[in-house]
Order: structure tokens, then C-alpha cells, then sequence
């Protein structure tokens, strides 16, 4: 299975003001950001999930990993069928619908991650 690498530039204004920001209040921001640019790649994943009875759609969703290190970590994620669905087995074809729908929504994920993260930003600072 191959990896999806994608560089990200030009977030250096949301760096300095989560750094700014600071503690709890920039965790806050970030990952309100996170998980609304990860919920940009769950509804094209749940569109391109291969539908038969819809149990696969209804489970693919938005899951936070917690704080690892320094890194919040989200993701999407599914159940066991769609697993299989997504890498195929050897009496099945692949039918991938996650790593296509990241590919197709990585720009737009990384927008909105961006303006939600600086209206958090905004509410947290006022806050204070």
C-alpha cells in the first residue's frame, strides 16, 4: 500500500499565532481546525464508499488519536468490511474510496483547516 505524502506551505501566519496563542488555548484552536478539515475528507469518503446496504458509510468517521509528542493527531477511519473494501483480499478487487478521497480533498482539507483554526484563534485570544 502506498503512502500519501502531501507538503504543506504557507500556514507560517497560523504557526506564529497558535505559538503565540500558547497552552491549552492553541491545543483548543488546532484541534477544532483539525477535525473540520478531517470531516472534509469523511464526506467525500462516505460518497465514494461502494454502497450496498450503507453499513460501510454509516461507519467511516472522524477519530481523534489524541496529543502524540507535539502532534494532534485525527483521522478517518472505518469499520471492518471496508478495510477489505478499501485494500481488497485475494478473492476480492480493491475498491479504495479513503486514500482517493484524501487525494481529492487534501487542498480543500487543508482550507478549511486553516480558516477554522484562525476563527478559534480569534475566540480563544478574546478570552483572555
Amino acid at each position: 500500500m502506498a503512502d500519501f505524502d502531501m507538503d504543506i506551505s504557507g500556514l507560517d501566519n497560523l504557526e506564529a499565532r497558535l505559538t503565540d496563542l500558547g497552552g491549552p488555548g492553541a491545543r483548543r484552536s488546532l484541534s477544532k481546525g483539525l477535525r473540520a478539515g478531517t470531516n472534509v475528507v469523511l464526506k467525500e469518503a462516505r460518497r465514494r464508499v461502494p454502497k450496498k446496504t450503507g453499513a460501510t458509510a454509516k461507519a467511516t468517521k472522524t477519530k481523534s488519536q489524541g496529543q502524540q509528542g507535539q502532534d494532534i493527531v485525527y483521522s478517518v477511519t472505518t469499520n471492518y468490511v471496508g478495510r477489505f473494501q478499501e485494500l481488497g483480499t485475494s478473492k476480492m478487487p480493491p475498491h479504495p474510496f479513503l486514500r482517493p478521497a484524501t487525494e481529492a480533498k487534501a487542498q480543500e482539507a487543508v482550507e478549511v483547516m486553516r480558516d477554522v483554526t484562525l476563527a478559534a484563534i480569534e475566540v480563544e485570544a478574546s478570552k483572555r
